[in-house]
């Protein structure tokens, strides 16, 4: 039986900044779903996936905001994604940062898997679903709009990928998705922002390159702890 895909719980942490923000009561849509607005500061509480994306529908239906993500985006701080959040902060270039993301992604979300893309002039990450599982599109929207966020306040505001994917068609979505990124978004069946070489190669300003080793130091040791978790790396123990 394939197991159920998860992630943190501290990924809906903005969520709930938001419904407050607009007068709805986070504490009462969560627990119609058994969650509590102090999960989300729990970085060990991890729930299902089915569980988020009810929530997320449930929030953008109550709100009818077809920008939910983004706007979660917009109150996000980078603890939202654990330690993968403060790795990515602490800097090096955009290139190094999309690399962290693809290589520790799945220590806060085993439902997409990143990956890191490289032409000959451009540089993309894509999410790509995991184990059956069809990502929700508010829940894709608030990852790459949390991206891009971090890339304009660090490196440029006014910088643009050249591309973006997306594996949803609904209009409205597809509207806010060009809004905030400033091009039209490509239907395909994946998740992902597609930067040039020269955008790629940019350094975050303030970039912390020691403090940047230093967290992927301690994310290799959480990888490597949850790696030994599984039951194929048991089974090669044991044999």
């Amino acid at each position: 039986m394939t197991a159920q895909p998860k992630a943190v719980a501290m990924f809906l942490r903005p969520l709930a900044n938001l419904l407050q923000q607009y007068g709805e009561d986070p504490v009462i849509l969560f627990a119609e779903y058994g969650l509590t607005v102090e999960d989300t500061y729990n970085p060990e509480i991890w729930i299902s996936v089915d569980v988020t994306s009810a929530l997320l529908t449930a929030a953008e239906e109550r709100l009818k905001d077809a920008s939910l993500g983004i706007n979660m985006a917009r109150r996000s701080e980078y603890s939202a994604f654990g330690g993968l959040g403060l790795a990515l902060s602490a800097g090096g270039s955009m290139l190094s940062v999309l690399q962290r993301l693809a290589r520790y992604q799945r220590l806060i979300s085993d439902a997409v898997k990143a990956e890191v893309v490289l032409g000959e002039t451009t540089v993309a990450v894509q999410f790509r679903p995991t184990a059956g599982h069809t990502p929700h599109p508010q829940g894709m929207q608030y990852v790459m709009a949390s991206l891009m966020r971090l890339v304009r306040l660090r490196v440029d505001p006014g910088l643009n990928p050249i591309s973006v994917q997306v594996a949803h068609d609904e209009h409205s979505y597809c509207q806010r998705i060009a809004r905030y990124f400033r091009v039209q978004p490509e239907t395909t069946d994946f998740y992902g922002l597609t930067f040039s070489r020269e955008q790629a190669n940019a350094e975050l300003h303030s970039s912390d390159n020691q403090m940047a080793a230093m967290l992927e130091a301690t994310l290799n040791e959480r990888l490597a702890e949850q790696e030994k978790g599984s039951l194929v790396i048991q089974l090669s123990i044991w044999l």
